[in-house]
């Protein structure tokens, strides 16, 4: 893994890293050589009940790869499916009354999203260079993503939660301060990268915060990570086992899960 990009060197909150014992107690399964999915289920991590579920990919092993279904878009069970993945999970911001992308992307060097230059949630991304080498960066100072940099896939989210391995404090956002699912990516030492599912909106788990997120995915060993995605949208599938964490949406007449259909995601490829 190359050394953390120098758009990423900005002013950070100075709190500490807070101790979380994150080493014990995951439910732990190989689906790969270099690809591992955990679990578990807190009751007292940020005093309140959790679900997490992450994936831990080797880099030099895997990669990961955006999937745009803007003209037809499908649960993450189903991108999952129809590309044959190790696993799946939702990607960045869209309209869900439209269920079009509200966030930049770009596939293979092709622009598949492009919404407006000020929207907020472009301040950040995820970059795939042409070998499979995945960074998270932030989008330098009044240049749009297509021109500022060279990289051909490009998916757009934010807050960034962590960076130099500490997270970041978002008190005082007002969607960041309330506790909602949420969907995470980190790049941590030892060639990792981490998506991670959190559950909310539950009697089970209440969800996180983004500062909450952060500290998460800092205890995780993260010394970078940025949010997706998260409510209703926070989706992780895997290859036999279908998808592992429970989505928010529910259908009160069923009472179940439904799962979301979308217009982007992120597939970890075979």
């Amino acid at each position: 893994m190359r050394a953390l990009p120098i758009l990423l060197l900005l002013s950070v909150s100075a709190f500490a890293r807070e101790p979380v014992s994150l080493n014990q107690g995951w439910l732990s399964e190989e689906l790969a050589p270099g690809l591992t999915w955990k679990q578990q289920k807190f009751e007292t991590l940020y005093n309140s009940l959790q679900v997490v579920n992450l994936l831990e990919l080797d880099t030099t092993r895997h990669t990961i790869r955006f999937i745009s279904r803007e003209e037809s878009p499908l649960s993450v069970r189903q991108v999952g499916e129809t590309n044959q993945a190790f696993a799946a999970v939702n990607g960045t911001y869209f309209d869900i009354n439209r269920f079009v992308s509200t966030a930049f992307i770009k596939i293979d060097n092709r622009v598949v999203s492009r919404p407006h230059p000020h929207e907020p949630r472009q301040r950040s991304a995820i970059v795939i260079d042409a070998k499979g080498q995945v960074d998270l960066i932030l989008r330098p100072e009044g240049k749009g993503w297509d021109r500022s940099l060279p990289y051909p896939n490009i998916l757009a989210a934010s807050p960034i939660l962590v960076t130099h391995d500490k997270p970041w404090d978002h008190t005082g956002h007002e969607y960041g301060d309330r506790r909602h699912p949420r969907t995470a990516v980190g790049l941590a030492g030892d060639h990792r990268l981490i998506l991670v599912t959190v559950d909310g909106r539950s009697t089970e788990a209440v969800g996180m915060s983004y500062t909450e997120l952060g500290k998460l995915m800092a205890g995780l060993g993260c010394r970078v990570a940025l949010c997706l995605d998260g409510g209703g949208s926070t989706t992780l599938w895997i290859r036999g086992k279908g998808v592992v964490n429970q989505p928010s949406d529910r259908s009160l007449l069923m009472r179940r899960s439904l799962e979301r259909v979308m217009p982007n995601a992120i597939i970890v490829p075979d």
